[in-house]
């Protein structure tokens, strides 16, 4: 009897305290931002939010609008910009965050501060740097379609095909910035004309010392970037190749790919030895070339290899003499790998880090059964 009435009793409480969200509140009252831009003019910051609005009863339609303000700091912008739609800004579905290259050449930690004290925006949400734009003007020349912050955010997620430029989320950028030994990268997103019309194209990355822009990769450095970090998920690797007297333009389409980093220090030298494993299949060939030959195979292989390792250590080599930048995690892995050293060269690494001798060998697996087939050619 005594177990019935305290369960009788444990039944009211939850009813009455316990029911519904204690922060509960209506979605009217805010409005809802699927992606902004911040740009910066002078000694204050300019805010562009695209917000989502929903009209009609039972078939709801969706249509977006901007909305800009100013501030002395980004809250600043976003606390003022409430008095154009009349309603609180609502972040938790914020897909994308664009930041111009003049507000990112002064750094990024203001912006970083704000999504990492707010509650709302999402760790999940991906960065992108304008390219010689003000930030504003990406979201504008995409206004007119449905939530161009999504569709950006699918430009974003439909590099895996491409990689020409890295998909980076908030967590991500941060992780870069506080790890010793490695330094970012987001992508990059410009406008160039298509049919007349000025629209967003994503490629090639920006590059940071610290959280500082300092300069930009375009989309084929890029794509070799993502080889030496181990994040290349497809692409093509093209290239001409003169093999019997025959010339052909030759693509081959990625499938997977393992890169191994291994540093040794050897007669007072840092080397970094960079092996890549990558699994491809033959996508097109423009030209008569019979690649059904063992000998012929071969050397289409070993073109590609050379091919391959050559992009690796031009990059290297380019970024250690324009950027001295370590956005390789060359430094990290050295710290994990070979702890003592690293803790002798930590001080000094900007130095090291541009005179450390790079080997590469990389090995291309052609998997698919086309690399059999012969060409076609005409009749008679």
């Amino acid at each position: 009897m005594k177990f019935k009435k305290a369960l009788l009793i444990s039944i009211i409480f939850n009813c009455l305290f316990l029911s519904g969200c204690w922060n509960y509140r209506e979605i009217e009252q805010f409005s809802i931002v699927s992606g902004f831009a911040i740009d910066k003019s002078e000694n204050k910051y300019i805010l562009t939010a695209e917000i989502i609005e929903s009209t009609g009863g039972r078939d709801t339609k969706t249509s977006t609008k901007l909305i800009s303000s100013e501030g002395v700091t980004i809250f600043d912008a976003i606390r003022n910009m409430i008095r154009y739609p009349g309603k609180k800004l609502y972040f938790s579905h914020t897909k994308v965050v664009i930041i111009s290259s003049e507000t990112a050449k002064e750094g990024m930690i203001p912006v970083l501060d704000l999504i990492n004290r707010d509650i709302e925006p999402r760790y999940t949400m991906k960065i992108l740097i304008s390219k010689n734009i003000e930030a504003k003007k990406i979201l504008e020349a995409g206004s007119g379609s449905e939530i161009f912050s999504y569709t950006l955010d699918d430009m974003l997620d439909a590099q895996k095909n491409l990689s020409s430029a890295p998909a980076v989320e908030v967590w991500e950028f941060i992780n870069d910035l506080c790890k010793e030994g490695v330094s970012a990268t987001l992508p990059t997103v410009t406008l160039e004309m298509m049919n007349d019309k000025a629209t967003p194209k994503v490629e090639g990355s920006a590059v940071f010392k610290g959280d500082k822009l300092i300069g930009y990769l375009n989309g084929k450095d890029t794509k070799t970037f993502l080889f030496i970090k181990n994040k290349i998920k497809g692409g093509l690797i093209t290239k001409k190749i003169n093999i019997e007297n025959n010339s052909a333009n030759m693509s081959l389409e990625i499938f997977s790919n393992k890169t191994k980093i291994k540093p040794k220090f050897k007669n007072s030298k840092l080397i970094i030895d960079i092996s890549t494993d990558t699994d491809v299949s033959i996508g097109e060939v423009s030209g008569d070339m019979d690649f059904s030959k063992e000998e012929v195979r071969e050397k289409i292989k070993s073109y590609f290899e050379e091919e391959l390792e050559n992009q690796i250590k031009d990059l290297i080599k380019k970024v250690q003499t324009e950027y001295d930048s370590d956005i390789f995690g060359f430094g990290s892995t050295i710290k994990i790998k070979m702890p003592s050293l690293w803790k002798e060269i930590e001080p000094k690494w900007d130095e090291v880090f541009k005179t450390v001798d790079v080997n590469v060998k990389s090995n291309i697996n052609i998997k698919n059964t086309a690399y059999t087939s012969k060409p076609i050619k005409m009749g008679d």
